[in-house]
């Protein structure tokens, strides 16, 4: 049986760096068998990954930050069983006027939102 809410994100990194993962978590749902964001991502690279519903009349909603020297990279998803899927990245840190962050896509019950992190 398929979730009834679901998230798959992708985020390219177009930094000119490696981002390390350094936090992943789930406020609502379960990550998706095999689908946990990746430790690194190279310059250049798309890293992938996947949460969904648990249960009766949930959503999906999470959290993964992935740093780079100075600069601290927070993506948030949230798609709920009720109501509007929000999605956000922020920069913050010493760097962070260094980079841009971006997201497009993620309509749906099962949404797949596309992040892209570039240099400013």
């Amino acid at each position: 049986m398929s979730p009834s809410r679901s998230v798959t994100v992708k985020f390219t990194n177009n930094s000119g760096g490696i981002v390390t993962r350094s936090s992943a978590s789930l406020a609502g749902g379960v990550w998706t068998t095999n689908q946990y964001p990746p430790d690194t991502i190279s310059a250049g690279a798309t890293g992938s990954w996947e949460s969904e519903s648990d249960g009766l009349w949930t959503g999906t909603e999470g959290t993964v930050v992935y740093t780079l020297p100075g600069a601290a990279i927070t993506i948030y998803w949230n798609n709920p069983q009720v109501g509007s899927n929000d999605y956000s990245i922020t920069i913050a840190g010493a760097e962070a006027a260094s980079y841009k962050g971006s997201h497009t896509g993620g309509d749906g019950n099962n949404a797949t939102v596309n992040f892209t992190l570039a240099k400013a």
